[in-house]
This record gives structure tokens, sequence and C-alpha cells, in this order.
């Protein structure tokens, strides 16, 4: 099954750069990190809906340039935001308890692309 994905008059990424996508994903599992674990399932819901944003923004500008014919420098931060999807996704539905270290994995991650997307953008 395919997922639709809502592009505006500005694309995927809503006319925000994925540098500014990334810090909200970040400051947001920062911000969840601090939570006990009855307050986190909503928390990481909202987590994991802001990297998938991230990654549809980083995917649309490795497609733009992959239309170029050229090599695509979105590779590894799109190979490492996709790392940090599942990792959070593996948070939202452990088979026993919350494994808030897929969280903070995650979010170590995240934070390391953070240089890769500054020389990006």
């Amino acid at each position: 099954m395919r997922v639709a994905t809502v592009r505006n008059d500005k694309g995927i990424c809503g006319g925000v750069s994925p540098a500014a996508l990334h810090r909200e994903v970040v400051n947001h599992l920062n911000e969840s990190l601090k939570l006990p674990p009855d307050k986190l399932e909503e928390e990481i819901d909202v987590a994991e809906r802001k990297a998938a944003g991230l990654r549809d923004c980083i995917i649309e500008k490795f497609r733009q340039e992959s239309i170029t014919g050229g090599k695509s420098k979105w590779r590894k931060p799109l190979d490492d935001v996709n790392v940090a999807l599942g990792l959070i996704a593996s948070v939202a539905y452990p088979a026993t308890g919350i494994h808030r270290s897929y969280l903070e994995q995650a979010e170590k991650i995240l934070s390391d692309m953070e240089e890769d997307l500054s020389r990006l953008i």
C-alpha cells in the first residue's frame, strides 16, 4: 500500500528548510527524553510524524538532484533519517515496555546529521 504525501504550493518541505525541520525533530526528541514513560507515548507519535516529514523533505531534495543526473549529496542524510525513524518506530511498538534507549539512539543519529545538513544547504 502506498501512502499519499500531501504537497502544497511550496512542495513537500512546506517552504521550510531541511535544517529547520531537522532542528524541530531533534528539539522534540530532546524534550521527549525528559518525560516519564507514562507521558512518552503521545510524544513518540509526534516525533515519528516530524521525522517522517523530514525524511519526505530530504527525499524531495534527493529526487531533485537525481533528475540532473549527478550523484545526490542527500543520500547520507536520507539513510540517517531512515535509521532514526526506524528506531523511533521501535520505541512506539516494543514487544515489552518502552525502550528509551532507541529514542536516545535516534536523537544521537539526528543530532549528528546537523553538520551534514549545514553543508548541503
